[in-house]
């Protein structure tokens, strides 16, 4: 199966169905054809011309059952092919597409089984020969191959409505998704569930001062930052709008969710992406940290709590990690 550029299978057409094949002259004796069906190259069917053009065809399976009748090769074998021939053969152009192929052949079924040849030409000039088994085999490829590339186009643009425009981090509206349902697996199957926000430092001075295509260029830097320095595949980075991002963990611990956050406020910091506006010259990250109790707890009990330690961040100074306190008795869920 030959594929596009643009990854799709391509039609599919009778020259791509060719098989090794050969042409006799009608003039050639039965006893010869004989010989050639019965030769190392064991065609399966040939093809017969007259000033090179398709006047018949020959089938091995239908010439030998007649050639095996009492007396037949000493009546016919010094004889021209035309008597065993199939003088009203499916010739097909090379061009034609199976599915138009098939169509063709089902609906003059040669010989009523699925070894019947047919002929392939260019422009009206014998080419090769085909078998209708392989056009229906090539049928059920192609349908599953066309399967196949909807399912991934539907992939792709399932992935995309996941996706945020500008990073390629996953969004706002898949947030919302993941964290509901790691959520209630996390109460199930008592474990916590660490969520940090993180917010870029003077964001707005940034977009002021140097101009909405630098403050992109910095969210985007950001963002492949945060993804490549998270420590396992299970752990998902999320762009919720703005400068404003988050990361899931599950399942976590408080200490190492204050370890993990403020490992990434350093690479970020590490990247010295300029900021004129900012006391450090650089941008930088300030994040909130919360773990969600393992007896459960909501989802926006969690990311108020992780909010608020963000706000807490910022306002003690900016380019830090604050953890947000766990909840009180009575605040926790029963």
């Amino acid at each position: 199966m030959v594929e596009n550029r643009t990854g799709a299978p391509a039609l599919l057409k009778a020259l791509d169905l060719n098989r090794e094949s050969m042409a006799v002259d009608i003039s050639m004796t039965n006893a010869d054809v004989f010989n050639l069906f019965t030769s190392p190259e064991h065609p399966t069917h040939i093809a017969v011309t007259h000033e090179e053009h398709v006047v018949g065809m020959i089938h091995r399976d239908y010439f030998m059952e007649l050639m095996a009748q009492p007396f037949a090769r000493e009546l016919f074998g010094k004889k021209s092919c035309r008597r065993f021939m199939d003088d009203h053969p499916v010739c097909v152009d090379a061009q034609t597409p199976i599915s138009q192929l098939a169509d063709r052949l089902l609906r003059s079924w040669n010989r009523s089984r699925l070894s019947a040849g047919f002929v392939i030409t260019v422009e009206e000039r014998f080419y090769g020969t085909g078998l209708t088994g392989d056009v229906l085999a090539a049928m059920l490829i192609q349908e599953r191959l066309l399967s196949e590339e909807l399912s991934r186009a539907n992939q792709q643009l399932k992935e995309l409505s996941t996706r945020d425009g500008l990073t390629g981090l996953y969004n706002r509206r898949h947030f919302n998704q993941v964290m509901e349902y790691e959520l209630r697996r996390a109460q199930r199957e008592h474990y916590g569930v660490g969520l940090i926000l993180y917010d870029l430092d003077f964001f707005k001075k940034l977009n002021d001062s140097l101009g909405h295509q630098a403050g992109d260029t910095a969210l985007i830097a950001v963002s492949k930052c945060l993804a490549s320095h998270l420590r396992r595949s299970s752990d998902l980075v999320f762009r919720l709008g703005g400068e404003e991002f988050a990361i899931l963990v599950a399942p976590a611990q408080p200490g190492n969710m204050i370890k993990l956050a403020d490992h990434l406020r350093s690479c970020v910091l590490e990247l010295a992406l300029t900021h004129p506006d900012h006391p450090l010259g650089v941008v930088t990250l300030s994040a909130g940290i919360a773990v969600s109790e393992q007896g459960g707890e909501s989802f926006s009990s969690l990311y108020d709590r992780a909010d608020q330690a963000l706000y807490a961040a910022k306002k003690s100074g900016r380019n830090r990690v604050v953890m947000a306190a766990a909840l009180s008795l009575s605040e926790t869920p029963s």
